[in-house]
């Protein structure tokens, strides 16, 4: 009887686990109430995708449509996606905004009210045959009118500058989305535009030249996060609602004859962060009127800054840090930034080709930064820096031809010229003066630096 009744409960369980298999292999198998039915006229920068959305147990489908992405898996929370209406039936998308030459990753999917469900993935590449092909020359649109028209050309390539600007012109810019199919210009240039708010829609990959200037409505730059190439000239400034450069997080090099970067009287810039990726800079820094910016953080990964590095009137500024690998500049100008408390970040320093001007800044009460500074080409000056008592942390400073120090007016303590003045080389200039204590160069070599 026992093994009976074993059998029975055996043969019962298997039973069980058969009808719990097929069940999950149904469902694993089965039809999906979401599909894509074909991907179609794929071009440079559009495609169409069909697909069809059918629930079978009446559930109601408030949304359908088709999610994509250049990575695997492409949700709606975090990805591009088109929205065809509700109900069940066939749909269709024509995608537009992609990138040449490129694998995208694309799924359809519904909404109900309880969930989002996603159809199998599929892939698709898109072409890069240039349709409108390469402007030779230069180009200037200052109405939304005319982006509109040269936009429909769908020109990969200005060989000449880009130039966007309204001034007085209406329609006022204020898209710039037909411009998408540009990958490269000569140059780039958008000013004076009274109600573009952002750069979405550009898809510039490649611009020696940037100048963004005198745009009263502009917020972000964040569109300009494609460019990877190098800039060998950069202006940003007189926009009085930008307030970040993360649009400029994709470049690692600017390379110029003279002006790298000039990044001024922008009121509402609160942070430069978007720099962080720059690793190189040759030519000529000025950070100046910035009224909100606080910290030079987005240098932090600056190596090599070959050119004149130039910080005055940021009202805010209370720092200077993002240089701590930087060992040689042409020039250094710190001068009237009422706010700055530290100047660090600078412990690499070694050689200053030229000059240093540190001047009317605010309670500045160290030069510790400057610890590894041993060669000023022509002078040093250090003027109105009136809490800082001692020159603590120029002890290796070996050679410079001018030394200017006055006006500061708690400044007693002259002790780390000892080196210079004792064994140093060059110096031919040396004034003191209106600080609390003013010693000879021969006070310091007697031993008198300091009250």
């Amino acid at each position: 009887m026992y093994n009976k009744v074993t059998h029975y409960i055996l043969l019962f369980t298997t039973l069980l686990l058969l009808s719990a298999c097929n069940k999950e292999d149904d469902a694993n198998t089965g039809a999906k109430p979401v599909t894509i039915s074909e991907i179609s006229n794929i071009t440079d920068l559009t495609a169409t995708l069909s697909g069809n959305a059918q629930m079978n147990d009446g559930t109601t489908i408030t949304a359908k449509g088709f999610v994509w992405e250049i990575s695997p898996n492409p949700v709606i929370e975090y990805s591009d996606f088109t929205n065809e209406g509700n109900g069940s039936g066939n749909f269709t998308s024509n995608i537009s905004h992609l990138s040449r030459d490129t694998e995208y990753f694309v799924r359809a999917y519904i909404t109900t009210s309880e969930e989002t469900i996603y159809s199998e993935e599929r892939t698709f590449r898109t072409t890069n045959q240039c349709v409108g092909g390469v402007f030779k020359g230069y180009i200037e649109l200052f109405t939304q009118d005319m982006v509109n028209e040269f936009g429909s050309n769908q020109y990969c390539e200005i060989t000449g500058k880009l130039r966007i600007y309204s001034y007085g012109n209406t329609p006022h810019i204020t898209d710039l989305s037909p411009l998408y199919s540009i990958k490269k210009v000569g140059s780039l240039t958008i000013d004076h535009n009274l109600e573009l708010t952002s750069l979405d829609g550009l898809n510039i990959i490649d611009t020696p030249r940037l100048v963004i200037i005198d745009n009263a409505a502009l917020e972000n730059i964040d569109a300009l996060s494609t460019i990877t190439t190098p800039i060998t000239a950069m202006n940003i400034s007189y926009n009085e609602e930008l307030q970040d450069l993360d649009g400029l997080s994709g470049l690692t090099q600017l390379d110029a004859e003279i002006i790298a970067l000039e990044l001024r009287d922008n009121p509402s810039l609160t942070n430069i962060d978007g720099l962080s990726n720059v690793t190189s800079i040759k030519g000529r820094v000025e950070i100046s009127y910035n009224d909100l910016l606080q910290n030079l953080n987005g240098f932090e990964n600056v190596v090599s800054l070959d050119g004149p590095l130039d910080i005055n009137n940021n009202t805010s500024l209370t720092t200077i840090n993002g240089f701590s690998n930087v060992e040689r500049l042409e020039n250094l100008k710190i001068i009237y930034n009422p706010e700055l408390i530290i100047i660090d970040d600078l412990q690499s320093l070694r050689t200053v080709d030229k000059s240093i001007s540190i001047f009317s800044n605010g309670p500045i009460t160290s030069l510790s930064a400057l610890s590894s500074l041993e060669t000023v080409g022509e002078s040093f000056l250090l003027l109105f820096s009136n809490d800082l008592q001692t020159l603590d942390g120029l002890e290796n400073l070996v050679a410079v031809r001018s030394i200017d120090i006055g006006s500061n007016e708690l400044l007693s303590d002259f002790c780390a010229l000892e080196n210079l003045i004792a064994n140093g080389t060059k110096l031919e200039e040396y004034f003191v003066q209106g600080n609390a204590y003013n010693p000879t160069q021969q006070d310091i070599l007697d031993g008198n630096c300091s009250l």
